[in-house]
């Protein structure tokens, strides 16, 4: 039939791919591993960490390049457990929660983008593979109290001091303050 789907499951770890294009020409990019939450979370990531992932860039551009593709995209992957395989799940033509974290990856997708319309080719800076990070508000939202949230880097807007007040005010009820060893609930 038309509407036949075949699909087999994949045990691995949940991934993504965020870029950025210009007319087919994948600019730049960073892997991301999720972290999995402990039991019983569900819903969105909250903690990834960067990560180096060749075949998941070389899907990414391939896909880019086949469909001529400008702007901020994320592949969500499988990589499977038992080989290291990335397996594409599903790609999404948009900005992403990942999209901005430039500083905290070492890969800034907005400047790659900036450099290309002006014409401009700065040297890229190298992947911080390895670095753990902490969604916000998503860990928070997903347990206050999180040892997670103490040691580990944020994608926090601290330049938007309105914004960063309506997010943090009450997360589940807690109150949140920072600290020098990171943000704990209160």
């Amino acid at each position: 039939p038309a509407d036949l789907i075949i699909q087999r499951f994949v045990a691995g770890r949940a991934a993504v791919y965020a870029g950025v294009a210009w007319k087919g020409e994948l600019l730049a990019g960073y892997s991301l591993l999720k972290k999995p939450a402990p039991a019983p979370a569900s819903g969105p990531s909250s903690v990834l960490r960067v990560s180096e992932h060749p075949e998941m860039a070389a899907a990414a551009a391939a896909f880019i390049a086949a469909v001529k593709f400008t702007g901020f995209v994320e592949f969500d992957f499988i990589v499977e457990a038992r080989t290291g395989a990335a397996c594409l799940l599903e790609c999404n033509a948009r900005p992403s929660p990942m999209s901005s974290l430039g500083s905290l990856t070492g890969v800034d997708l907005s400047r790659a983008l900036f450099a290309k319309v002006c014409e401009h080719r700065p040297r890229p800076p190298p992947l911080k593979a390895g670095t753990l990070i902490a969604l916000f508000p998503q860990e928070w939202h997903r347990d206050p109290r999180s040892p997670i949230l103490r040691g580990t880097r944020h994608d926090v807007p601290w330049d938007d001091p309105g914004l960063l007040r309506a997010l943090i005010y009450t997360v589940r009820g807690h109150r949140l303050s920072f600290c020098a060893t990171g943000i704990e609930a209160v």
